[in-house]
């Protein structure tokens, strides 16, 4: 029988649960921070790790690892030497959940060694998601030669600037709280409301596969949504169970009447990351078609994507039951495509996107060779 769940009421109580679960320590003012943003959830999860026997695809242990990346003092001084300012606590921590390990181990790789020629495309993906939260972008404020020697002495080491983004009003307690030292019990502050709109034209919703499975919440996918007259599907970015690797999941749902689906029975498929470059070469022409075999518990479900002219067609199927078809017109593959190509991007980092590309038509005239090979010779004569 587990044993309820004991919340730190702390920042002490916090640093303890982090130390007994080998993660990272943190300041208390940053545990006070991430608290009044992230509240409860940020509790609930460091209370599940720190009782133990949590392996690594637990969600609560992959949540609180993104919230530790965006926080520890590495990444804010690999971001301060890149040039990326004034970046606020919240913003690195929701850009951390929604780039998941990728923006980890961007971090990891160029810390100490921003500069260098080989990171240029690893520098480019940090620009690219960090400097819309940024008061200063990459050029504003140019990292000195000696700037960059001074940083790199020591990586790891708090930067002055390090937390200039906390609200005025905590600023006073948070001094005190450091005065006090580690025998403070100064209990956290309330949590802070963050409310987030459905903005632009698609349909930001969170994540119906997380829900069920419990992952960490108030994660953000935006899905497309495809309809037909017999079955509709709807793709998300997700990630694999494994290895939390970037890929794409499949859901499917049955035709309940007109112009309605049965979501309660879906059918999930998702796609491995091996899988990725397979179906987007099928949406950008470079093969006619895929099929996507072995995937369920018992290899029962598998799912065909072809190209049929102005069109593309779908179609899951679950072995001895439903078959879920649907056509689609080149026009709405477009959001299907980039959804794609963005997760091959955050598994590879470092590569521009035209050498992506290029991996995956090779990988795509490797599969169609050996469909080829499969195709059975007619004797001469």
């Amino acid at each position: 029988m587990t044993s309820p769940l004991v919340l730190p009421k702390t920042a002490k109580e916090a640093q303890e649960m982090l130390r007994a679960a080998g993660l990272p320590e943190l300041t208390p003012a940053l545990i006070a921070e991430i608290v009044s943003k992230e509240g409860e959830d940020f509790k609930k999860a460091l209370a599940t790790v720190a009782q133990g026997n949590v392996d690594r695809e637990n969600p609560s242990l992959r949540y609180l690892l993104q919230i530790i990346g965006a926080c520890v003092p590495a990444t804010r001084a690999v971001l301060e030497r890149l040039g990326l300012c004034g970046v606020a606590l919240s913003a690195l921590i929701e850009i951390s959940k929604a780039e998941g390990r990728t923006f980890v181990q961007a971090i990891r790789a160029i810390n100490g060694n921003e500069m260098s020629a080989e990171h240029t495309h690893v520098r480019q993906y940090l620009t690219r998601v960090v400097s819309p939260h940024a008061t200063a972008a990459p050029g504003d404020h140019a990292p000195t030669a000696g700037a960059q020697s001074q940083s790199a002495t020591h990586p790891n080491a708090p930067q002055p600037q390090a937390r200039t983004e906390a609200p005025t009003r905590q600023s006073q307690p948070q001094n005190r709280q450091q005065a006090q030292g580690q025998g403070s019990v100064t209990p956290f502050p309330a949590r802070e409301r963050y409310e987030r709109g459905n903005a632009g034209s698609g349909q930001p919703t969170t994540s119906r596969a997380s829900q069920a499975s419990g992952e960490a919440p108030d994660r953000k996918f935006t899905s497309v949504h495809l309809y037909a007259g017999k079955a509709a599907l709807c793709f998300s970015p997700d990630e694999t169970r494994k290895d939390t690797s970037p890929t794409v999941r499949v859901e499917a749902a049955k035709a309940s009447g007109p112009r309605q689906y049965d979501w309660g029975t879906k059918v999930s498929f998702q796609m491995t990351v091996s899988e990725l470059p397979l179906v987007f070469g099928v949406l950008y022409g470079l093969i006619p078609k895929v099929e996507l075999t072995g995937h369920g518990v018992e290899n029962e479900k598998s799912m065909s994507i072809e190209e049929q002219g102005g069109k593309f067609f779908f179609s899951m199927r679950v072995r001895g039951g439903t078959i879920y078809p649907v056509p689609v017109p080149a026009k709405d593959a477009y959001p299907i495509m980039t959804m794609l190509l963005e997760q091959m991007q955050k598994n590879a980092p470092g590569l521009p996107t035209a050498q992506i590309i290029q991996i995956a038509k090779r990988v795509c005239d490797m599969y169609r060779s050996g469909l080829n090979e499969q195709q059975p010779r007619v004797a001469n004569g």
